[in-house]
Formats: structure tokens, C-alpha cells, sequence
């Protein structure tokens, strides 16, 4: 064998034992890159799920409506600062006095609770039926005046601020779970103060969830009214982060079920509360005669009809729930009130007169 072969031969031989080694070099990289897309979809995804996506909510009050309202475990006065702390107080209210609740209403894991009763503008007295109006993730009482607004003339209403927002306490919002307590220390205010006969609870959204889960153990609701509700929260969540938060950094995203599945799992460690807990569906059963009013819109991309509103009503004449469906064609997520405003009164009045009574 001259020099030269051997040489060449002495190449080859180097060039296949470092192949290996390549090999495992690209196989590590991609293994290492496939969990740090999976690690930002759990961060990321998490993070905006448990405390918000800085969208603009206003602050307004029941008196820009012009009704009469009691605070409700907080100081009047503060909302006098409202529009003179935020330039644009109805449309975009970042200082919305958060953590200004105090110790009347508080749910068993420690957090305070704030709201607003209103009276009913046909002067009902307390003791009349009653419905608490709760808002969607992320929102706050105020983005519910415009459902109140529905049934202020003849029912006696009480809004109220989930944890983190509004001037409610804490810093997490946990799509349903504990959303649930909220809901609960408000029910329980409501009817050690003002005794009322029926109680339907009105729930837009991640408050639809939470006001279900809270009927599987507390008989005190009457009847539920649900808008834009998703049948399990990985359904929005997928919708919601989906591939699209890590495309953002130019990355090849996960599945939409995945990066659904591993935001839950952020939620999870964030907070210690699973947003499957709180599924819409697994309540249905649990509702027995109480009465339930589903309404969606055809153009929410959100909790899509098919996989949601559809479902939950199929589950409810299943479990031979008393149950009617309303939909609003062309309305999107949590727009149906303003999409078909004269149906959706119909549909609200009509439903709560045979339910809780007028």
C-alpha cells in the first residue's frame, strides 16, 4: 500500500468514527430545541392565561348608566377617582384600584371580593329575585354592565370582580377553579344581607365556567344563563396560544393540543390549580331540574360552537336538563349582546321570568 492510500484510508476511518458523534450532536439539538419551543409555550402561554394580556378595559360605574348601586366591600368614594386618575376611565383604566376590597367578603383560600348590588329599577325590594352577573376572563364587573343592562328594570342584580382584576385581591387568574370561591364568597354576602327568594347566576365566558362549577356543589343557584362558554378550558386555551405564541419567535410550533396541554401545565405550577377542574361539561349532570340558557355566536373563534356551545347543550338534554340554546348569527366571541341586542333582551327576559320568577 503506497503512502498515499494509507493515508486516505487513515481518513476515512476518522471520518466514520466522528459520524457518530455527529449524529448525536444533531439529535441533541433537536431534542433540546423541541423542549425549549415546549418550555415556552408552558411560560409563555401560562403567563398571559394567569395574569391577563394587558387588553384595555374601561372602568365605568352603574351611575353611567344612571342607576343607584351599593358597593360592595369597598368604599364608594374611591370610584370618584376613577375618571380623574385615568384619562380614558371608560375605555382603557389602568388604575382601576386594585386590591382595595376589604375584609367583608372573603373566599376560603384568603382573597377579597368586590362588587356592586343594584337594584332593580322597578324598586324591588331586596328579597325579589336576584341575579349575579359574572364577567369573562380577564375582564372585570364593569365589562358586565352592558348584560345588566338587559335585566336592571326588572330584576335586583350583583356584579362582582373576580380575584385580580377590578379591586378585587390577588395577583393569578385561574380559568375557573378559584374563580369559583370568588363567586361563592359573593353568594354568600348576598344572601346573609339581602334574603332573596331565587338566585340565577348570569356567566360570560371564563364566569360561565366558574359559576357552573360552583352549581355542582351549591344548590343555592337556581338557574344559569351561559354566553360564550367553552365545554373544557383546553378548547379556548388551544384557540387562544395555539402554534401562534412561539411562531412569534420564528420557531417551528408544537401541535395546538400540546401547546394547549403544556400551557395548562404552567397554569398548573403557577397557581396549584388545574383549568381542568372546572370544565363546563362535567357540571351538566350535577344541574338536575335547575334550568340553563346556552347562548353563543356563530362567528366566535374563541370557544368554537361545534366543540362548546353545541356540546354542552347535547350533554344537557342528555342528562334531561331543562335546557334551551340561542344563537346569534354572525357575532363573535362575548359580542352577542351587541350583535342581536333586541333578541338577546328577549332571550334573557323570557328565560329568567319562567326560571326565577318576574
Amino acid at each position: 500500500m503506497s503512502s498515499t492510500q494509507a493515508t486516505s484510508s487513515a481518513a476515512t476511518k476518522r471520518t466514520r468514527r466522528r459520524l457518530p458523534w455527529l449524529l448525536l450532536a444533531v439529535v441533541v439539538a433537536l431534542i433540546v430545541g423541541a423542549l425549549s419551543i415546549m418550555a415556552y409555550a408552558a411560560f409563555e402561554g401560562s403567563r398571559v392565561l394567569v395574569y391577563g394580556d394587558d387588553a384595555p378595559h374601561g372602568c365605568a360605574t352603574p351611575a353611567v348608566m344612571g342607576w343607584q348601586y351599593e358597593a360592595v366591600n369597598y368604599d364608594i368614594s374611591l370610584d370618584a377617582r376613577l375618571p380623574l386618575d385615568n384619562k380614558e376611565w371608560l375605555t382603557d383604566c389602568e388604575k382601576r384600584g386594585g386590591g382595595t376590597a376589604e375584609s367583608e367578603v372573603v373566599t376560603r383560600d384568603g382573597i377579597r371580593i368586590a362588587g356592586w348590588y343594584i337594584p332593580s329599577g322597578d324598586g324591588d325590594p331586596p328579597t325579589a329575585p336576584t341575579v349575579i352577573v359574572a364577567h369573562g376572563w380577564a375582564a372585570n364587573m364593569s365589562d358586565t354592565l352592558r348584560y345588566a343592562a338587559t335585566m336592571h328594570d326588572r330584576y335586583n342584580l350583583l356584579l362582582l370582580d373576580f380575584r385580580s382584576r377590578g379591586r378585587s385581591g390577588g395577583e393569578q387568574m385561574t380559568f375557573g377553579p378559584r374563580e369559583a370561591l370568588d363567586l361563592e364568597a359573593m353568594l354568600d354576602w348576598l344572601v346573609r344581607t339581602k334574603h332573596p327568594s331565587s338566585i340565577a347566576v348570569f356567566g360570560d365566558s371564563g364566569g360561565a365556567a366558574a359559576a357552573l362549577e360552583l352549581s355542582r356543589t351549591d344548590d343555592r343557584i337556581d338557574a344559569l344563563i351561559v354566553d360564550s362558554i367553552h365545554a373544557r378550558a383546553a378548547n379556548p386555551i388551544e384557540q387562544r396560544i395555539g402554534p401562534e405564541g412561539v411562531k412569534r419567535l420564528g420557531l417551528a410550533a408544537p401541535p395546538a393540543w400540546l401547546s394547549a396541554w403544556l400551557a395548562e401545565v404552567g397554569i398548573w405550577v403557577r397557581t396549584g390549580s388545574w383549568p381542568g377542574d372546572a370544565d363546563p361539561i362535567d357540571a351538566i349532570p350535577g344541574l338536575g331540574t335547575r334550568p340553563l340558557a346556552i347562548i353563543y355566536g356563530t362567528a366566535d373563534t374563541t370557544d368554537l360552537p361545534d366543540r362548546n356551545a353545541l356540546v354542552l347543550f347535547a350533554a344537557a338534554q342528555a342528562a334531561s336538563v331543562p335546557v334551551e340554546i340561542h344563537v346569534c348569527d354572525g357575532a363573535k366571541h362575548g359580542q352577542v349582546v351587541k350583535t342581536c341586542p333586541t333578541e338577546y333582551r328577549t332571550w334573557v327576559r323570557s328565560f329568567l321570568e319562567r326560571a326565577i320568577g318576574p
